[in-house]
């Protein structure tokens, strides 16, 4: 039997959807979006432009529209940020619940609502193997060297662990970059320096209610990482 996601949905608290018009199914979940949401996105206003999906017996709760390729848990995690932009505080969801809402923003072409959401996980993915891994998920490769970087100018070995979740050739190309570096500072008779965990002024500053949680930043000693990791071949990905 189907089941519906509807304003009393019990998830989290938070209100999944209203003013419901266009009814969508995914696995045995139905769900709804208002059809004036619906037209933000240049997705859906060319699937309820068509002849077939257009006529008014499609998207209704006798005949949903089927999506595929995507799970409830995506539709989900998408549906509570949607729906909750009114609220001056975002959605309190983990990293992987907006990282799940990012992938279906950027699927369905939600322009707006993939900036709303890359700018709460930007400040929200504050640990680099987390961003790492988001970054992968999400196709963010812009992410991928700044989180390198800080993974190179931190004071702690890496783990067997942490090589595990970014994968043994990288793991081995920023342990060689962070070898290369102390090498070379012994040799300059520079003491090694440490990461400084401290945040610049401005960005401590002015925050307000929409700005609480701060962007991932670099240092200086963690952006002059950057241009090493730019030359390792094992690191370039597409977009740095």
């Amino acid at each position: 039997m189907s089941q519906s996601l509807n304003p009393q949905d019990q998830n989290g608290g938070f209100l999944l959807c209203v003013d419901v018009e266009v009814v969508f199914q995914v696995a045995d979940i139905r769900f709804s979006l208002p059809r004036s949401q619906l037209m933000m996105s240049e997705f859906f206003r060319e699937m309820l432009s068509s002849d077939e999906i257009g006529s008014q017996d499609e998207g209704t709760k006798e005949k949903p529209i089927v999506l595929e390729a995507i799970t409830v848990s995506q539709v989900t995690s998408f549906c509570r940020v949607a729906s909750s932009r009114r609220y001056d505080t975002p959605p309190e969801m983990t990293l992987k619940e907006w990282s799940e809402a990012f992938q279906i923003a950027s699927l369905w072409r939600f322009e707006q609502l993939r900036a709303y959401i890359l700018k709460n996980m930007d400040s929200l993915a504050q640990d680099p193997f987390d961003r790492i891994q988001v970054a992968n998920e999400c196709g963010l490769t812009e992410w991928l060297h700044p989180a390198y970087a800080k993974l190179c100018a931190r004071d702690n070995s890496f783990s067997v662990e942490e090589g595990r979740r970014i994968g043994f050739e990288r793991f081995a190309a920023l342990v060689k970059i962070r070898e290369d570096d102390f090498k070379n500072s012994i040799r300059a008779g520079i003491r090694p320096g440490r990461s400084n965990p401290e945040r610049p002024p401005e960005l401590r500053a002015n925050c307000t209610s929409e700005c609480y949680r701060l962007p991932f930043w670099l240092n200086a000693r963690e952006k002059s990482f950057l241009e090493k990791i730019a030359r390792e071949e094992t690191l370039r990905a597409e977009g740095n």
